[in-house]
């Protein structure tokens, strides 16, 4: 799992300079696709970045993140139809997740998390 993790991250990073070299800027917000396979208990929101930071949250709050850098992964695995907010710097809704729903994101915007 940690190798697969670390060949994302290498194939998105290469995608990022190849991108930047030839001048395509969408290429820069580049993650992979589709669903992750990171590990979240059920009835909570995970995410893991590849900066070191993670976390794994149940209470119906808004939480700050630290840490969180690059592109990595998160993981809605609440009851089925739960829907968890991730904020901008600003509180500004970037995404909303249904559960159960995982995928790849650049946490780089994301700094905060509100499960429910």
């Amino acid at each position: 799992m940690a190798l697969r993790r670390a060949v994302s991250n290498v194939l998105a990073v290469g995608a990022l300079v190849a991108g930047s070299t030839l001048g395509l800027s969408s290429v820069a917000s580049a993650a992979p696709a589709g669903a992750t396979d990171l590990s979240c208990p059920y009835m909570m929101i995970c995410g893991e970045a590849p900066s070191g930071g993670s976390f794994a949250f149940k209470a119906c709050r808004t939480f700050g993140l630290t840490n969180m850098v690059g592109i990595g992964e998160v993981n809605n695995n609440q009851t089925p139809g739960t829907k968890a907010k991730l904020y901008g710097r600003n509180m500004e809704l970037l995404y909303t997740l249904t559960a159960p729903e995982s995928f790849y994101i650049t946490w780089d915007n994301v700094w905060y998390v509100k499960p429910c």
